[in-house]
């Protein structure tokens, strides 16, 4: 992506080329995609698709990455990194009503 805070990177690496590898290397550390397939429990996913933050294509391969069996997308047009939170607003909740125990103690979880 070309807007901060990414663009951090590539001013650091215009600065220092030589370093490209070590960056390469420290960022592995924290791509999401390394942790996907450890993701075994139900879980919703939101994209942004005009996102410059987290561009869509790097949320389309974590998506792919995600090891649970019960895993929904939503990509939402014309959004930037907020994905249109007012409207994905009440698909977490009713995600989270699902799959969270609630007072009682009682839960739909699978």
């Amino acid at each position: 992506t070309r807007t901060y805070p990414y663009q951090e990177i590539g001013d650091y690496l215009r600065t220092f080329p030589d370093s490209a590898p070590a960056v390469r290397n420290t960022l592995s550390y924290f791509d999401g995609i390394c942790f996907g397939p450890r993701i075994s429990c139900p879980i919703i996913v939101n994209l942004g698709l005009r996102d410059n933050i987290c561009p869509p294509e790097t949320g389309y391969s974590l998506f792919d990455a995600i090891g649970s069996r019960e895993k929904k997308l939503y990509p939402y047009d014309d959004c930037g990194h907020d994905a249109v939170r007012a409207v994905h607003n009440s698909v977490v909740s009713a995600f989270f009503a699902k799959h969270l125990k609630g007072e009682e103690g009682e839960s739909d979880a699978t």
